[in-house]
């Protein structure tokens, strides 16, 4: 039982990474035929740009780390008149989701986007919201 709740579990997580990524990957697009500076106005300046037979791919790492308080269990084993003694402590742990992310944006030889994609995890590309 336990077994099928965590496949329905990480089931529900992956369909909305998908989704997520399609909306993004879906807005990337609509990039295309516009100017390299329409990206740049988005991005910022590229991270790295690779020059290829007069056109050029354009990447930008988005990185977002989010703090959150997860459990921390503690379990010891010490011996005491050649018994084995074992004591566990719960708690909270502050831990760290990181989110790693490229935008890659091709461009044609007079500087206009043909495709757009995004590597790695799509949560990373999305900008921070307050409060979070």
């Amino acid at each position: 039982m336990k077994t099928v709740a965590i496949l329905l579990m990480l089931s529900l997580v992956t369909g909305c990474a998908t989704t997520q990524r399609q909306e993004f990957t879906a807005d990337l697009q609509k990039l295309r035929g516009d100017p390299q500076q329409t990206a740049v106005k988005v991005f910022g300046e590229p991270n790295k740009t690779v020059r290829n037979g007069g056109g050029a791919s354009l990447y930008w790492l988005k990185v977002r780390v989010e703090d959150y308080a997860g459990p921390s269990n503690i379990r010891t084993i010490t011996e005491q008149d050649g018994k084995r003694i074992v004591s566990e402590t719960y708690g909270m742990k502050m831990k760290q989701h990181r989110y790693d992310c490229i935008v890659k944006i091709d461009v044609d030889t007079a500087s206009v986007i043909q495709n757009a994609e995004v590597i790695g995890d799509v949560r990373g590309c999305e900008p921070e919201t307050p409060g979070k």
